[in-house]
């Protein structure tokens, strides 16, 4: 699938994360851009302490996203070359 998404997009990423309801409780997500220089790792807004609370987010935070695209090696290797962070 990624590298199918890499064949049509320029920007390919891949990320983990926790998902307690799902079976396995991790789930990888493929993100895919047209813009060439898109880095998945960065979030585009950070999030303060104040609008954590406001849109009452129990798990995520800008820590958390980047986080998520630190892989564990097992995939690194199986997406090296195809994912843009796994150069």
């Amino acid at each position: 699938m990624a590298a199918s998404c890499k064949e049509v997009f320029p920007s390919v990423g891949y990320a983990l994360g926790n998902t307690p309801t799902y079976i396995s409780g991790v789930m990888g997500y493929l993100l895919a851009s047209n813009q060439p220089d898109m880095d998945f790792t960065k979030p585009v807004r950070c999030l303060s302490d104040e609008d954590l609370k406001s849109m009452k987010l129990r798990y995520y935070t800008s820590d958390v996203h980047t986080t998520a695209f630190n892989l564990p090696n097992y995939v690194r290797t199986a997406l090296k070359g195809i994912v843009d962070s796994c150069r």
